[in-house]
């Protein structure tokens, strides 16, 4: 009797991957290529939205000191606001729900 329970388990983990979604991906485990609607896919919405608006961060900062984008002195910014970043910003973790 105690095998029902583990054909239970397996047989619903066989079911979840011929529905069409990886386990990872509803698990949120980093994959990229899952559907929407997925916690991974979620979280990759999320990554992407958070680089976006580092990048319009950078650029602000960048252009207030005078540097336009194409020269050196601005992508010398860049490298720098992102060394900067790296070296003494929070990494990027999902937010607990």
């Amino acid at each position: 009797m105690r095998l029902a329970p583990l054909v239970f388990v397996a047989t619903s983990l066989l079911l979840q991957g011929c529905a069409g979604d990886k386990v990872d991906c509803t698990m949120g485990a980093g994959l990229n290529g899952c559907k929407p609607g997925t916690k991974e896919y979620e979280q990759m919405v999320e990554k992407q939205r958070d680089d976006r608006t580092v990048a319009e961060i950078d650029d602000t900062l960048c252009r207030s000191y005078g540097a336009q984008p194409g020269s050196q002195a601005y992508a010398a910014c860049r490298r720098k606001a992102t060394s900067d970043r790296e070296t003494f910003g929070p990494t990027h973790e999902p937010k607990p729900k």
